[in-house]
């Protein structure tokens, strides 16, 4: 590992702080370091606060900055939003050398923050660990490039690719420790979006219970005849984590018996799944959705390249073919034409494991 490596994957690690607070915005971490001694370090915190460059330059003596280099994951901002353009504090503050990771997707930015610095004389440097900071900020760049969130599909399924038995009962197929993880993963995004079966059959509140992250969540039940029942824990929990049904028709006074409890309904389900992707981000900025609905959910997610991410949990059972599958996907399809995925990690989960996957379009963005 060579030094600009070593100081770029400290970024990573600094910015994988931020996980669950900054969203819509990317997770950025910082470093500063002259003569190979570290002055600072910063890191986006939350939504509206400092940016990673700002957070690690506010920490500095300002006569320690003149002739140091900066380390960032992201190419630095370059216009004006909630917060001033940190390429232009950086170049204020004399800093000689930017290294960063990857170029900002966003149009805003994208390239114009290499101009400033070399039109100032400051050294720049990028492409260190490019693909680890693409990955971390997979869902930025989905948000940004596809103008959509980002969806983590997440299923627990038996050995022989079944999430619930013969009656739909499926509590509970994988372990404790698997269900420790799916708190953290809930958490890390935006929203938690399952179908109405999942609901009738499994009652579940699609909260973030951490003993020590506490957090507001959006739930997003897809519905199409807007079936969820009032007394549902969903429902019943609207005030306190919002809902949004997503429906095909709602009749008008279960409309406003759900209006009452805090319930928001969208009669969209008819215009697709990427037009409410679209939707969640343009409108509510929920970049990040977690996916914990069931066969036909994740069939539909499968079939129009809208599942980014899969994280299976594959517990040591089999229930045999009259369970329920794990993909709904209505047709035979040969071999041929299987979708495919790229394998990103493998852990064991107590007796689980938990295997990570990406899409082929995913990893084809990092090059858009």
């Amino acid at each position: 590992m060579n030094i600009n490596e070593k100081y770029i994957k400290r970024c990573l690690t600094l910015a994988k702080r931020g996980k669950g607070k900054v969203s819509p915005n990317p997770l950025v971490g910082a470093v500063i370091v002259k003569n190979d001694h570290v002055i600072s370090e910063g890191y986006h915190h939350y939504f509206g606060g400092d940016h990673a460059e700002r957070d690690a330059i506010k920490k500095s003596d300002p006569d320690s900055l003149k002739g140091s280099t900066i380390y960032i994951n992201l190419e630095p901002c370059s216009h004006y939003g909630k917060t001033p353009p940190c390429s232009v504090l950086i170049r204020d503050s004399r800093i000689k050398k930017v290294v960063y990771s990857i170029h900002d997707p966003n149009p805003l930015t994208k390239n114009k923050a290499d101009k400033l610095f070399k039109d100032s004389g400051i050294s720049v440097e990028t492409g260190v660990l490019s693909k680890e900071a693409f990955l971390l900020n997979r869902a930025f760049f989905t948000n940004i490039i596809n103008k959509r969130a980002f969806i983590t599909l997440k299923l627990a399924s038996t050995l022989d690719g079944r999430i619930s038995d013969f009656s739909y009962n499926s509590r509970w197929i994988s372990g404790p420790d698997s269900m420790k993880i799916v708190h953290n993963l809930r958490y890390e995004c935006d929203a938690i979006m399952g179908g109405i079966n999942t609901v009738l059959y499994d009652n579940p509140l699609f909260t973030v219970r951490h003993p020590r992250k506490k957090k507001k969540i959006y739930r997003i039940i897809l519905d199409s005849n807007c079936r969820i029942p009032i007394e549902s824990n969903i429902v019943r929990t609207a005030k306190e984590n919002p809902v949004i049904v997503i429906c095909k028709k709602c009749e008008k006074q279960k409309h406003i018996l759900l209006k009452k409890h805090g319930v928001t309904v969208w009669k969209d389900l008819d215009k697709g799944l990427h037009h409410i992707l679209k939707r969640l981000y343009s409108e509510l900025s929920i970049g990040h959705i977690f996916c914990e609905g069931g066969g036909k959910i994740a069939g539909s997610l499968i079939k129009n390249h809208l599942a980014d991410e899969i994280i299976m949990f594959f517990a040591p059972k089999i229930l045999g073919d009259k369970a329920i599958p794990s993909f709904f996907l209505g047709n035979e399809i040969p071999i041929s034409k299987a979708f495919k995925y790229s394998l990103d990690s493998i852990k064991k989960v107590g007796e689980d494991v938990m295997i990570k996957y990406y899409s082929k379009e995913l990893i084809c963005l990092q090059d858009s």
